[in-house]
């Protein structure tokens, strides 16, 4: 018997600024990142159970998986390595997959904190914070519920204020861009240049501005950098950068309108297989 439900919402998030500082030792890359949650969410139920973990998942396509390869079966589990339990989810998806916008690491964040809710804060924090970032890099992230500036490889958070009205519009083709590739051609070309020092706070404030994989992505993936090129010279645009490591490419425009006249065109110009949504950022 179910005890209780409780419903969540487990937004996307944007990177706004992406630095790499270069390779770890344990494989993963040093990166400094300024994220902020949108308002385009995943939706998600978790009850509480005896034992056992029951998950259904709906929407996202056949590149979602409903079992225990899905991130969030797997943060419910790993929370039940801690304390005894069980859990009922269900998953609806929003977010698209392979798009770089953070929704399976925003549903496993979510069912943590779901299912701390449930358990009364059985866990402590740093501990919920070791098994999110056992999960994933972005998986912390999502456990602020707001905008942060990530260290290391994700897991060092630091609470940001931000706040921008505008709008963003989300571009992703009928592709996905593998986040392994990405960061290993990312090396292959870093590898032939100077590496960077960490970067100041000051450095860090400007967004829409620099996302450091770009250029390996845009290597392989020829349209995405036509994508950018285009969301950039339409009117009332004030930035566009591909979202992590991609697919999806944003838009970054002050006034609604302005996005909303992109929006219209953009799959004139790039087809009718191209997933458009016009969303801002989560305050």
């Amino acid at each position: 018997m179910i005890e209780s439900m409780i419903l969540l919402e487990a937004p996307a998030k944007v990177n706004l600024w992406l630095k790499i500082i270069g390779k770890r030792s344990d494989g993963f890359h040093e990166l400094e990142t300024l994220m902020a949650p949108l308002r385009l969410s995943d939706e998600i139920s978790v009850g509480r159970e005896e034992s056992g973990i029951f998950f259904e998942c709906s929407g996202g396509g056949s590149d979602v998986t409903g079992g225990p390869d899905n991130l969030a079966w797997r943060a419910a589990a790993a929370y039940f390595e801690k304390i005894p339990g069980g859990a009922r989810i269900a998953l609806k998806k929003n977010i698209p997959s392979g798009a770089g916008l953070g929704g399976g690491s925003s549903d496993a964040a979510s069912v943590l904190l779901g299912l701390q809710e449930l358990y009364g804060n059985a866990l402590p924090g740093n501990e919920l914070l070791g098994i999110a970032a056992k999960l994933g890099s972005d998986v912390p992230f999502f456990l602020l519920r707001g905008a942060g500036l990530c260290r290391g490889r994700g897991e060092i958070l630091e609470p940001r204020s931000f706040s921008w009205g505008g709008s963003l519009l989300l571009v992703k083709p009928p592709f996905p861009v593998p986040t392994p590739w990405a960061y290993a051609k990312y090396a292959e070309l870093a590898a032939r240049k100077p590496r960077g020092g960490k970067c100041s706070d000051e450095e860090v404030e400007p967004v829409f501005t620099r996302n450091d994989l770009e250029e390996a992505v845009f290597s392989k993936y020829l349209v995405l950098k036509e994508l950018k090129q285009w969301l950039m010279t339409q009117p009332g645009a004030g930035g566009a950068m591909l979202c992590g490591s991609g697919a999806t490419v944003f838009g970054a425009f002050q006034e609604r309108g302005d996005a909303e006249n992109a929006a219209r065109e953009v799959r004139e110009v790039f087809g009718e297989s191209f997933w458009v949504c016009l969303t801002g950022i989560s305050s």
